[in-house]
């Protein structure tokens, strides 16, 4: 019997950033939600919240941001693993919201599949505080 493809919803308001997210993971066996925005994200988190896993979501977006729309998602499902895409680094990258408390990882826009698909593994990725990240990659 074959192996189910785990679910991603993947959210950006950028079409080409959104299109390459959907594609890295597609190949790489994911079945892919996409979402331009944290409202239709919501919507199709509320449909298929059972099957969806990973959540792949730009930081900055309008008028809800990446961070309170995962915090919103993370709390109907605690173990959703998170990680936030970003064209922004060092403390500008959580600008638009507050800094998750739940265990994310962090996409540096520009990024390879390679470089995505790296950090979507939730075994590479621990929080040491509050928002504070460790890769456990070597």
């Amino acid at each position: 019997m074959p192996s189910k493809k785990p679910f991603a919803l993947a959210v950006d308001d950028e079409p080409s950033d959104l299109e390459n997210v959907r594609d890295a993971l597609a190949n790489a066996g994911y079945h892919v939600l996409t979402a331009s925005d944290a409202k239709s994200a919501i919507e199709i988190f509320q449909r298929h919240a059972d099957q969806i896993e990973i959540l792949v979501t730009d930081v900055a977006m309008s008028p809800v941001g990446g961070c309170d729309l995962a915090a919103a998602l993370v709390k109907l499902k605690p173990d959703l693993h998170v990680t936030f895409v970003s064209a922004y680094s060092g403390s500008l990258v959580f600008r638009y919201g507050e800094v998750p408390t739940f265990p994310f990882a962090l996409v540096a826009k520009p990024f390879s599949a390679q470089d995505l698909l790296a950090k979507i593994r939730p075994e590479t990725v621990k929080v040491r505080s509050a928002g504070s990240v460790e890769s456990t990659e070597g």
